[in-house]
């Protein structure tokens, strides 16, 4: 099997217990009419179709995985479905701030996180590029593994929409949200142009941040902050377990 690509929606306003995502999968199959199986946690499915056609996921769910029956050359894959916030689990948290009162999620998709906030084949050697978008409540921000390409007038409610990102697995995959405060710094790169760089927090620790502090750790090698930097993007048996 070869994934081509997944376009992730996820949608933040259905309150503190539960959130909705749409993941459409582009993939290939080697030997058509093979049946394959896609790993899906989530607490009920509103649609689920395969090349255009119903997919009984009533029957052919099991084991936290939905059955692919017939597949074709190429294939794409639309699930629609309704998710549980975890606060112990990997998967997609829902944090309240003790100190304000303010809302935020952030993910944690390592370790068959996942399946718990969309639909996908959750093998790290499965890579594709992922484009997503996050429809999130008024006064929120969103972040994910990517560039934001467009989003709602400040402080209104609506669709962030994000670029592609590189070829990465399921669990690399990464989403935040909620009412950040936003720093903007520019740090000295010699003779480039300073390159800037933004900063979110939640409110309360806004006046918690250093910000010579953050860009003395940008100016240092990767390798200095992140040890395993140089392995994230090589090929390993099992995403990591933390």
């Amino acid at each position: 099997m070869n994934i081509v690509s997944y376009d992730v929606a996820l949608d933040l306003t259905h309150g503190p217990d539960k959130f909705w995502s749409r993941s459409d999968v582009r993939f290939r199959c080697r030997q058509a009419g093979t049946t394959a199986f896609a790993d899906l946690q989530a607490t009920s499915i509103q649609r689920a179709t395969l090349n255009g056609a119903d997919l009984n996921f009533a029957a052919g769910r099991r084991d936290d995985r939905l059955e692919l029956p017939r597949l074709a050359d190429e294939n794409t894959l639309t699930v629609e479905a309704e998710f549980a916030y975890t606060s112990t689990a990997a998967g997609l948290h829902y944090v309240t701030d003790p100190e304000d009162g303010s809302a935020s999620v952030y993910s944690r998709s390592s370790c068959q996180g996942a399946p718990r906030i969309y639909c996908c084949f959750d093998e790290p050697d499965l890579r594709s590029a992922f484009t997503v978008s996050m429809r999130a409540p008024a006064g929120w921000s969103c972040l994910a593994k990517a560039p934001v390409v467009s989003r709602p007038p400040e402080g209104d409610p609506g669709i962030w929409r994000f670029a592609p990102t590189a070829p990465i697995p399921p669990w690399l995959s990464s989403f935040c949200a909620g009412p950040y405060s936003v720093s903007v710094l520019l740090c000295e790169r010699g003779k480039k142009d300073p390159l800037p760089v933004t900063v979110q927090s939640v409110p309360s620790a806004a006046a918690l941040l250093d910000p010579a502090r953050i860009l003395e750790l940008l100016r240092q090698p990767a390798e200095t902050l992140i040890p395993a930097a140089r392995e994230e993007n090589e090929p390993s048996e099992s995403p990591p377990c933390t």
